[in-house]
């Protein structure tokens, strides 16, 4: 049988990767690839890009996961990291290239495949400090220009075994599945439900038993879960978000028998209630999903809420800032005035010290020149005193002689 010609996918980086197919099964851990070439170790058997359509609800622990040691698209990823399946040990084993050793998004993952969205169309992003890493990631996707029948990451390759219609052929079915589970045994119990495909209505060839083949599929009405359905326009959207209700009870009869490794029932009334009782275990993991979904978009409205809280805060701060800067210039400049004031008060007050020693200097002056005047003036007086006396005794000798005569 002539395989399909393998088709390309290119990530954010421009890393080219093939698309991984159902018959494909798991990649090679790190630790069996010791001895194969790099090129083809990174490009090839580690380095397949898994874009099949999956869910958180769909991750039931080994009953419907990607397999192990693929690169996982953006959808995939975030549906593997919201599924609170997986501790982080187990997410970076199975899937190194997508997980680091604390279970976290790498921050250097580059985005691949098909975007992951939420209900509103938003694009999906890990909160930080929650377990996701100290860095929020966009689970944005790589989208590319496409052609008529390619995906928003490259051209999907029909899978060995199917025909024209995606459907599995009956010839071609066992050959398919044997191939995988020789492999590594990775049996993925839901992959007929990927890129929107109608599910078997009875169990597949490779887990049918002679028993098994009087089983009718259980048509009893499937209960219908509003907040699952998309009214609007994106039709995949709307089939991935519904498929889950659409599931046939043969689909789930295959992933319990698998998971449990027991052997078919061949009482059709054992697996109507295996069936019915695997489908309320789904329904009420759906509530659960459901219940935690609505916790964190909770989370996440209040995390937005306190983010503009914050940033309402950090505006008041920095005017706060502003005006503290302010302050603190007014006051700079104050006090540069009042260190003026004080220096010419302080030189005001050396100028009146020295008046006021000027002047009592001058006084002291004053005094002396007025004791000096003082004792000038007695000698004048005594000088005129004996001017006096010198003259009446010339004039009693002038009389004196006045008489002689």
């Amino acid at each position: 049988m002539e395989e399909p010609t393998r088709q390309i996918s290119v990530d954010s980086l421009g890393w080219k990767r093939e698309i991984w197919r159902l018959s494909d099964g798991p990649g090679i851990s790190s630790e069996l690839q010791s001895g194969v070439d790099r090129a083809i170790k990174s490009t090839v058997l580690l380095g397949r890009l898994y874009q099949e359509d999956i869910e958180s609800v769909d991750i039931l622990r080994r009953l419907h996961e990607p397999p192990p040691n693929v690169a996982l698209e953006d959808k995939a990823a975030f549906a593997v990291l919201s599924s609170y399946h997986y501790t982080s040990k187990e997410l970076h084993v199975r899937w190194p290239l997508d997980f680091n050793t604390k279970g976290a998004i790498i921050a250097e993952r580059p985005n691949r495949g098909r975007p992951a969205l939420t209900e509103a169309g938003d694009v999906e992003e890990t909160i930080p400090g929650r377990g996701y890493g100290k860095k929020s990631y966009k689970f944005c996707g790589c989208v590319q220009p496409t052609a008529a029948g390619q995906t928003l990451s490259g051209v999907v390759a029909p899978d060995v075994g199917r025909d024209s219609k995606d459907q599995l052929i009956p010839s071609q079915k066992v050959e398919a599945q044997e191939h995988r589970v020789q492999r590594l045994g990775h049996i993925p119990v839901m992959s007929g439900l990927s890129s929107g495909n109608k599910a078997p209505q009875t169990l597949p060839e490779w887990l049918a038993t002679p028993d098994d083949a009087a089983v009718k599929p259980d048509t009893r009405p499937k209960r219908q879960h509003t907040a699952l359905q998309d009214s609007g326009p994106d039709k995949h959207q709307d089939t991935k978000r519904q498929r889950l209700d659409q599931a046939p009870t043969a689909a789930v009869k295959a992933a319990t028998l698998v998971a449990n490794k027991t052997p078919p029932m061949s009482d059709p009334v054992q697996v109507r209630e295996a069936s019915n009782r695997l489908e309320d275990r789904l329904d009420s993991i759906r509530d659960d999903l459901r219940a935690h979904q609505d916790e964190h978009s909770s989370l996440k409205s209040k995390a937005s809420d306190a983010q503009k809280h914050l940033a309402q805060r950090d505006v008041k701060i920095n005017s706060l800032e502003g005006q503290l800067l302010d302050l603190q210039k007014k006051l700079e400049t104050s006090v540069h005035e009042c260190k003026n004031e004080k220096r010419a008060a302080k030189s005001d007050r050396l100028e009146v010290i020295k008046l006021r020693y000027q002047a009592s200097t001058a006084k002291n002056k004053s005094d002396a020149d007025n004791a000096k005047i003082t004792k000038l003036e007695e000698q004048l007086a005594a000088i005129t005193k004996k001017h006096d006396t010198i003259r009446n005794a010339l004039t009693r000798l002038l009389q004196e002689v006045d008489s002689d005569d």
